[in-house]
């Protein structure tokens, strides 16, 4: 199809306006294309969420296509971990299908078993859903849904203490995957994620690099609202990335002479946006775990690989829910039918033979009554969170 471009002038600021509006034009007309991949963690302490994702694969497509008149593929990259301390399979990656009834048998051929030693083969998924087919032109995201995080983070009992044992970075991944325009969504499958040490630095610092959210859930029920909550607010945010583009040039143009840094541009933008009633969609959950290490989180945004940066880590202390306690059973059980995971062993603790990755203490653990935790899909002015996600996804993609 042919596309009529602007006719440039010699004014350099009338170029800058008039390159913008071709963009935010061509932006707001296109067709929505949604490539949505989902990352899942399918060791044994995982069954709750991929039952979830089971049950609400048809309902999230219907939902997203009837809200947002989306053309959607889905990708699915199942995984568990290396061997020895899983010998099944590492990575299973089922490639981009726009059929429903493709995807629904892809996620109903999953079953959550094994695992070994604590820490999962995340970043040999990470690197599966980088290396995907993506469309050129579509919004991509990545739902990262897991309890634990990758190897070699520093937790106790790490089978691959070094990280991946193949070499690969989750540093150096999530900075391409920014490059190259997708988004991670990081699930978090509480209480377990907060048992390891720097499982939601990570989480968090993922979320960051990629200019995506993480997002900590205490029931699987949550997930489909999640989901939908994640791509509505994508959709909203490319749409708007172009004016944000515009926005800057314009502050820039008012004063060429004057150098303004970053987090002033972003203020006034914000500011900008603001007055004009801009609006766009946010989704967000209550955490019920407490908060991270922003050091860490922040170290790693600006680092270039892993090893660079856990040397200067430092655990946090994570606050449990305040809820109340008993010993009645030996699973800690939430609201909406989920039984949350309990911590996997260290594979040195795993007696010979042990079906069961989980930890079970020699007594019954306790059980707590429901937390409330909900997630809120809202439509309000643009936020400065938002409007420096957009304009760091430009840079990154040389808008």
């Amino acid at each position: 199809r042919r596309i009529s471009l602007p006719n440039f002038r010699s004014d350099p600021k009338q170029n800058t306006f008039q390159f913008s509006q071709f963009h935010r034009n061509k932006m707001a007309n296109a067709e929505k294309l949604l490539d949505l991949v989902f990352l899942l963690d399918v060791t044994s302490s995982m069954s709750s969420y991929i039952k979830s994702a089971q049950q609400n694969i048809n309902g999230i497509v219907e939902k997203i296509v009837s809200s947002e008149n989306a053309d959607i593929q889905f990708a699915l990259i199942a995984y568990r971990d290396h061997p020895p301390q899983d010998r099944s399979f590492i990575t299973k990656v089922f490639d981009f299908t726009s059929s429903n009834r493709k995807m629904r048998q892809n996620v109903d051929g999953l079953s959550a078993q094994g695992g070994g030693d604590g820490p999962e083969a995340v970043t040999a998924a990470l690197d599966e859903a980088l290396k995907l087919p993506y469309r050129k032109n579509s919004t991509k995201i990545v739902v990262l849904i897991a309890d634990a995080p990758p190897h070699g983070l520093g937790e106790s009992g790490d089978g691959f203490p070094n990280g991946d044992p193949l070499g690969r970075d989750p540093i150096a991944i999530a900075k391409q995957m920014l490059e190259r325009g997708i988004v991670v969504y990081a699930v978090g499958c509480e209480p377990a994620l907060s048992s390891y040490k720097f499982a939601r630095d990570f989480f968090a610092g993922l979320a960051k690099i990629t200019e995506g959210t993480f997002l900590p859930l205490s029931s699987a029920n949550l997930l489909a609202d999640v989901i939908l909550g994640g791509a509505k607010e994508e959709f909203s945010m490319e749409k708007l990335m172009a004016q944000v583009h515009q926005e800057a040039e314009e502050i820039r143009a008012e004063a060429p002479e004057a150098k303004v840094d970053e987090d002033e541009l972003i203020d006034r933008i914000s500011e900008r946006m603001s007055k004009k009633k801009i609006e766009t969609a946010k989704v967000s959950v209550d955490d019920l775990y407490g908060s991270w290490n922003q050091s860490n989180v922040d170290a790693m945004y600006a680092g270039s690989s892993l090893a660079s940066v856990k040397a200067a880590w430092k655990p946090m202390a994570h606050a449990a829910p305040s809820i109340p306690v008993s010993t009645a059973s030996s699973s800690l059980s939430f609201g909406g039918g989920f039984s949350a995971p309990r911590k996997k062993k260290s594979m040195r603790s795993l007696s010979k033979g042990d079906p069961d990755d989980l930890m079970a203490p020699a007594g019954a653990a306790p059980s707590m009554a429901p937390p409330a935790q909900s997630v809120r899909i809202e439509k309000s002015t643009v936020s400065r969170e938002q409007v420096k996600k957009m304009y760091k996804r430009g840079i990154a993609r040389k808008m």
